[in-house]
């Protein structure tokens, strides 16, 4: 069964894009702000569950990481994540932008001036929204070392949270981002 750091570990994994050959599971675990053990646990769900190849990246060394699996990453990401873990909003607070907040959506939805939009909380962000809790408690570390991540994440967002229109536009910037790096990194991919 899957849980809250798979899908940022195959979220990162995607994010890494061709620099997935020379990282490892001790770099990929920094980067994400967990530990060693729990990012290969994390790995190993998310190749069980078919978010990721079973075929490894780069060298045949034991500690190579494997490919994202565009094609089941995208179905889950619309029909299963927003069940497996429901957007949960809090109070107003200071923060780290997401969802509609955060830019790729908050370049295409035009957003009332007087409307707080979602953020992670955390000390180190630079607006006041509503809390939205994030799909793991480390999103915001990984997130601030890496835009790409950053990105995927607060699309995510956007489709676990409430809005349909919002959350057909989220859906469709997350496809197309995927297909960006996908294309960049086409023959490590094994497209499902």
């Amino acid at each position: 069964m899957l849980k809250p750091q798979d899908v940022l570990v195959t979220l990162k994994i995607l994010a890494l894009d061709e620099a997935v050959k020379s990282h490892s599971f001790s770099s990929l675990a920094n980067s994400l702000g967990i530990s060693v053990s729990e990012t290969h646990a994390a790995v190993n769900r998310a190749v069980q569950c078919r978010l990721l190849s079973s075929t490894r990246i780069g060298d045949r060394r034991r500690s190579a990481l494997p490919s994202a699996l565009i094609g089941h990453l995208l179905r889950f990401v619309e029909n299963g994540l927003p069940y497996m873990l429901p957007a949960e909003r809090g109070t107003v607070v200071l923060g780290v932008p997401t969802g509609i907040g955060a830019s790729p959506l908050r370049d295409v939805l035009v957003v009332g001036a007087e409307e707080l939009l979602p953020v992670w909380q955390s000390n180190a962000g630079n607006c006041t929204g509503i809390s939205l809790k994030p799909i793991f408690r480390s999103c915001p570390f990984a997130a601030a070392n890496d835009p790409q991540l950053y990105r995927l994440l607060s699309l995510v967002d956007a489709i676990r949270d409430e809005g349909v229109r919002q959350k057909q536009v989220a859906i469709n910037l997350f496809i197309g981002e995927t297909h960006a790096i996908s294309s960049r990194i086409r023959p490590l991919v094994a497209a499902s």
